[in-house]
């Protein structure tokens, strides 16, 4: 589990990026054999999902092997528009599935799941609660994806507060490696939902 008054050696922080989440694993691969293993991993929205794999003792050749089985339909499913177009109810049961823990604390490897709570509009880093629904939440794009109800808190996709969540282990790791996959770029025009969409 997270302990914020522990120091730790390597922090691993991995950003936002939908599909280009699977550069995440290529990373830590190259890191695996220079002998680098992270000692706790912060992940938003896609990273958070890579996290909690990694987290969980899938090496990352094990963890894209888990990725690559499924497609975009496989893992969500439309709804009837009610905060979101978009249902994960699928990827919360594939998560539940595929890895073993059921809450953060539970991991192998601790990890930080970084959210944006909509009520407040703040980020929330978050150590400990059910893996799979945290995740969901911090991978949840807004409009396209429902709020997630956590405990009274109404969370959404973490990109949109902080897309590389360095911060939560600036302080707590003697080294950090942040791998962001998402490029920077100033937008000229706006044409359509995806240009809102931080991962």
């Amino acid at each position: 589990m997270f302990n914020w008054g522990k120091k730790y050696k390597w922090g691993i922080a991995l950003g936002g990026g939908g599909a280009r989440g699977f550069a995440h694993l290529g990373v830590l691969e190259a890191l695996n054999e220079k002998g680098i293993y992270p000692d706790i991993i912060s992940g938003t929205s896609t990273g958070a999902i890579a996290a909690a794999f990694l987290a969980s003792g899938h090496s990352p050749y094990e963890a894209l092997k888990k990725f690559t089985k499924y497609d975009f339909y496989d893992l969500s499913n439309f709804r009837i528009p009610r905060g979101g177009l978009l249902s994960f109810d699928k990827l919360e049961e594939t998560l539940k599935k595929e890895i073993e823990a059921e809450n953060i604390e539970d991991l192998k490897t601790p990890i930080v799941v970084t959210c944006t709570n909509i009520l407040s509009g703040k980020v929330e880093y978050l150590q400990k609660g059910p893996l799979a629904k945290t995740v969901i939440a911090s991978a949840s794009i807004p409009v396209l994806f429902r709020p997630v109800d956590l405990d009274g808190k109404l969370l959404l996709d973490g990109g949109m507060v902080n897309n590389l969540p360095f911060d939560p282990l600036k302080k707590t790791c003697k080294k950090v490696i942040a791998v962001r996959i998402s490029p920077v770029q100033v937008l000229t025009e706006i044409n359509g939902i995806v240009n809102f969409s931080l991962v």
